[in-house]
């Protein structure tokens, strides 16, 4: 008798989840997440996997009913599908593009098959006639997905239900392809990523390491799992791109492509010069996963920065969005720092998983937190852009403010956030995180720590 109520729970739990707790695919539409492929305007893009079993999938679709017959209402869509490989796990890709979407509506769809569909899902598109727009910025989840970095993505969903869209910057996963750790993630964000459009970056982990190191091979689950802008150069479609969403330019780069060679580098850069120069929009945002400055005590910058930095100068680049160091920082050129008119971009380093690293506040940063998770929210409206950002616990930690003049020229604003206590612990080595715990390191740790914040105060 035991042994058929355990049989039982456990076909429950997989016929309710659509895989089971090893995180293979099922009947059942399974790490269904929203992108965008075309025009954010007037599309999204849909993508989940399933067993080989299902080979004629579709989507159903409809602008959102208060009544709850949506199947007698809802359009079928056929979708595209494709067999792939991984680790010996086989698997149906399948995609779905809506377009021709109406601006400032509420869509609802559901994905699958006869007998085996999703649940419906709601999303709203662009509202051109609301001020603004805001979203979601996140750094490494990286590692403990399930277990540390699902508060992470749900809090900051909690902080702000109405983000336009999310920004991953890089290594969701620590080992590229290794199936148990993406199902992890797309098991944190749950029902976020069917509902909201996720704006992706590849980081170093997202690409097939070898005993030497990382590769130069982008990882199996990214194109299969992913359905992503393709207006890149050849060959790193899907990994450099860029979109268009009301007033802002977002451009996502792909950093650990361009630290394969000085070629690679050349090809992204001249890209982005064209993308930079040809810009109609008033805010420029760009994101890639290595920082042009370093934040950590034992790594110096990459060499990716020389081909970079002068063109965010030259084009006046607002933000630069980046991960891999596990900590937080946000600056500007150290000549910028403490002034409120400034010619380059804000930089942001973050962090939303588990993994920690030290920080060796190193002049360009005004901002600085160690051996936390947190969030960023961005809010734009007119001429005004914010970053809040935010601990994992809902608090926020820090928080400024751009405002462009009518030249281009713009005005930096830290805004002071009462009763928060600086965050400059010595991390703890997490994850085989190389951090010098050596005593005599522990000491120059302080004595930076101690240097920073009468930098702060000087400033104050």
């Amino acid at each position: 008798m035991h042994r058929i109520i355990i049989a039982y729970l456990y076909l429950a739990v997989h016929v309710a989840t659509g895989q089971d707790m090893g995180y293979h695919p099922g009947k059942y539409p399974g790490r269904i997440i929203m992108s965008w492929n075309g025009m954010p305007e007037t599309s999204r893009t849909i993508t989940w996997w399933t067993d080989t079993t299902v080979t004629k999938a579709e989507i159903q679709w409809l602008v959102s009913d208060a009544s709850s017959n949506l199947a007698e209402k809802a359009q079928n869509q056929p979708v595209t599908t494709r067999r792939a490989v991984v680790e010996g796990i086989t698997a149906h890709f399948h995609t779905a593009h809506l377009k021709g979407l109406d601006p400032g509506s509420v869509y609802t769809y559901r994905v699958g098959k006869t007998d085996l569909w999703s649940e419906w899902f709601q999303f709203n598109t662009i509202d051109h006639e609301a001020p603004g727009l805001n979203f979601i910025y996140l750094g490494d989840a990286q590692n403990d997905m399930r277990s540390l970095w699902a508060r992470t993505i749900r809090q900051a969903y909690t902080q702000s239900p109405k983000a336009d869209f999310i920004l991953h910057a890089g290594d969701m996963v620590d080992h590229s392809n290794e199936n148990r750790e993406w199902g992890e993630w797309f098991e944190a964000g749950g029902w976020i990523f069917a509902s909201v459009p996720q704006v992706l970056v590849p980081g170093n982990h997202e690409y097939v390491r070898s005993s030497s190191g990382d590769s130069q091979r982008l990882c199996d689950y990214w194109r299969n799992s992913f359905t992503l802008p393709e207006n890149g150069p050849p060959g790193l479609e899907e990994t450099v791109y860029y979109l268009d969403y009301k007033n802002i330019r977002l451009i996502v780069l792909d950093s650990r492509d361009m630290l394969i060679s000085e070629a690679h580098s050349k090809t992204q850069a001249q890209w982005l010069e064209n993308i930079l120069a040809n810009n109609p929009k008033q805010w420029t945002i760009i994101s890639h996963h290595h920082p042009i400055y370093s934040a950590r005590g034992n790594r110096s910058g990459y060499d990716m920065a020389r081909y970079l930095q002068p063109l965010y100068d030259k084009y006046k680049v607002d933000l630069v969005l980046q991960g891999h160091h596990h900590s937080f920082a946000r600056g500007r050129k150290v000549e910028e720092v403490g002034q409120s008119k400034h010619e380059g971009p804000v930089y942001f380093v973050s962090n939303s998983g588990p993994k920690m690293y030290d920080t060796n506040f190193a002049g360009w940063m005004e901002r600085v937190a160690t051996d936390v998770q947190l969030y960023h929210i961005v809010n734009i409206t007119g001429d005004r852009l914010t970053v809040k950002t935010y601990l994992v616990n809902g608090k926020l930690y820090d928080q400024i403010e751009l405002v462009k003049n009518k030249d281009g020229s713009r005005q930096f604003r830290e805004i002071k956030v009462e009763g928060v206590n600086e965050r400059l612990d010595f991390s703890h080595a997490t994850y085989g995180a190389d951090i010098d715990t050596s005593e005599a390191y522990r000491v120059l740790y302080k004595k930076r720590a101690l240097e920073y914040m009468k930098r702060r105060k000087a400033r104050e």
